[in-house]
């Protein structure tokens, strides 16, 4: 048997590029694609599929706060390990950014944002009312950069990844 981790692995980044690459070729080209964080798979996977179809589209990353590896080992300049955190994001509490993805996410990625879960929750309450989709937290991380304005989106065209359950009715 082989073992393939959940995220760091380059299988597993091709596959997760697959999302963003859909995405680009249903929306053409995006300004900024912001995608959740977890050990760094899909945020890798999505940054070289969208650099590949535009070299100009902004990455952006978001975790949940003290979930928050990436961030900071994007300061350090190195893998940084924190403890497991606390955060209704449970997709998303890796300790430490993966050695295969952190260093396509240095090249790749132009920024990290937190969002705290009361936050997170909000993106799913608005999600379910409004979009009628149910998110789990882990996919709503990017829901809630957006709809709390961590960034300055003012006429960009801005596509998410999220994570989300298909309900029928």
């Amino acid at each position: 048997m082989t073992i393939i981790p959940p995220f760091d692995d380059p299988r597993v980044v091709a596959g997760a590029g697959t999302s963003a690459l859909e995405l680009l070729q249903d929306v053409g080209t995006l300004d900024v694609m912001m995608v959740p964080i977890g050990g760094g798979g899909l945020i890798s996977g999505t940054s070289i599929a969208a650099h590949g179809f535009d070299a100009r589209i902004k990455v952006i990353g978001v975790e949940p706060e003290g979930a928050h590896d990436t961030l900071l080992s994007l300061k350090e300049g190195k893998r940084v390990a924190i403890p497991p955190s606390n955060t209704i994001a449970d997709g998303l509490r890796a300790t430490i950014p993966g050695r295969f993805t952190f260093p396509i996410i240095e090249k790749h990625v132009e920024n990290i944002v937190t969002v705290n879960d009361d936050e997170i929750i909000e993106a799913m309450r608005f999600a379910m009312t409004r979009l009628k989709m149910v998110v789990e937290p882990s996919g709503a991380v990017t829901l809630a950069a957006l709809l709390s304005k961590r960034l300055p989106f003012k006429n960009k065209r801005v596509g998410i990844i999220i994570r989300a359950c298909l309900v029928n009715d």
